[in-house]
C-alpha cells in the first residue's frame, strides 16, 4: 500500500530544521510490512511493547509497569526510600517507649526526659524494632528501587524510538538514564527500531500527537481543562507514556520551536494518510 500523498523534497534552507526530528524507519517507509500492520491492529499496550523489547535484549526481569504520568523513577523511589527510613525509625521509638511501658519503666513524653534506667530498656528495644523493620522492608524497598530504575531506561528507550524532536527527548529523559554507546536504553531502543513495535509505540504517539493538535487548536485552555472534558483522553495521559510523549512533545514544539512544530504536523499527517489506507484508526 502506497502512501497517496506526495510530499515534495525539502529545499536546501530546511533541512537543517528537519534533522532535529529522531526518525525510527516505520514512520518513513511508504508501506506498512504484514507484521507491523497484524502488530497495529493487535494494538499491545505500550508497557507491554517495552517490556517485550527490554526482555529481547536478554533481560529476564518480570515485568514493570511504564505509565505516562505518575511513574516512580529512580529518583523518587529513592526519595521515597529515605521517607520509609525516617518512618522506620519514628515506628522502633514509638514501639520502644510502648514495650518499655509493658515491662514496667515509668511512661516517658519526651527522649529529653528519659531516665538513665529507662534508657537502658528503651534503647535496645529500639534497636531490635528497628532491626526487625528493616528485614521487613528491605527486600521490598531493594526490589522497588530495582524496579524504579528498570521503568527508567525503558522510558528512555521509548524516547529513543519515537520519530519526535531531539530537544524534547532531552529535555524528557530521566536523569539517571544514559543514552551514548552501548547503554541499556539504547539496547532496548535497538530492539525497537525497524519492528512492529515501533510501529506500535508511533501509532500510540500519534494518538497523543493528535489529541495535543487539538488542543493547541483551543487558544486560552489549559491542558487540565482540556482533559477535564475528554476523560478517555485523560486516561490515554495518565496510563500511556507513549501518548504523553506525542502529546507533550507537540506542545513543547509549538512554545519552543516552530521548526520542529511544522515538521512533527507534517510528518504526523503523513503517517496519519498511511494509517488510513491500511484501514487503522488513528483518533485516540
Amino acid at each position: 500500500m502506497r502512501n497517496p500523498r506526495n510530499r515534495r523534497p525539502a529545499p536546501a534552507d530546511e533541512v537543517v530544521t528537519h534533522m532535529t526530528i529522531r526518525s525510527i524507519g516505520a514512520g518513513t517507509r511508504q508501506d506498512f510490512t504484514d507484521e507491523e500492520l497484524e502488530a497495529l491492529r493487535r494494538d499491545e499496550s505500550s508497557s507491554a511493547v517495552l517490556n517485550e523489547a527490554r526482555h529481547r535484549t536478554g533481560d529476564r526481569g518480570r515485568d514493570v509497569a511504564v505509565r505516562g504520568n505518575g511513574n516512580v523513577g529512580l529518583e523518587k523511589q529513592l526519595a521515597m526510600n529515605k521517607e520509609l527510613d525516617l518512618i522506620g525509625a519514628a515506628f522502633a521509638i514509638a514501639d520502644g517507649t510502648g514495650m518499655a511501658a509493658g515491662i514496667g519503666v515509668p511512661k516517658i513524653s519526651t527522649l529529653t526526659g528519659v531516665a538513665g534506667a529507662a534508657l537502658e530498656v528503651l534503647l535496645p528495644v529500639a534497636s531490635f524494632a528497628a532491626s526487625q523493620y528493616g528485614l521487613a522492608t528491605m527486600q521490598a524497598t531493594k526490589i522497588d528501587t530495582r524496579d524504579a530504575a528498570t521503568r527508567d531506561v525503558m522510558h528512555g528507550a521509548m524516547l529513543l524510538s519515537l520519530e519526535l524532536p531531539s530537544g524534547y527527548v532531552d529535555s524528557a529523559m530521566p536523569r539517571d538514564v544514559g543514552t551514548a554507546g552501548r547503554s541499556p536504553a539504547r539496547k532496548i531502543s535497538d530492539q525497537i527500531k525497524n519492528t512492529p513495535l515501533a510501529a506500535t509505540l508511533q501509532l500510540h504517539c500519534d494518538h497523543g500527537i493528535r489529541a495535543a493538535e487539538d488542543f493547541l487548536a483551543c487558544p486560552g485552555k489549559t491542558k487540565e481543562q482540556f482533559f477535564a472534558g475528554r476523560p478517555k483522553l485523560a486516561e490515554r495521559y495518565e496510563s500511556d507514556p507513549a501518548f504523553k510523549a506525542g502529546f507533550d512533545a507537540l506542545a513543547w514544539a509549538k512554545e519552543s520551536a516552530p521548526s520542529d512544530y511544522a515538521q512533527m504536523l507534517d510528518d504526523y499527517h503523513a503517517r496519519d494518510a498511511r494509517y488510513a489506507v491500511a484501514n487503522i484508526r488513528v483518533s485516540a
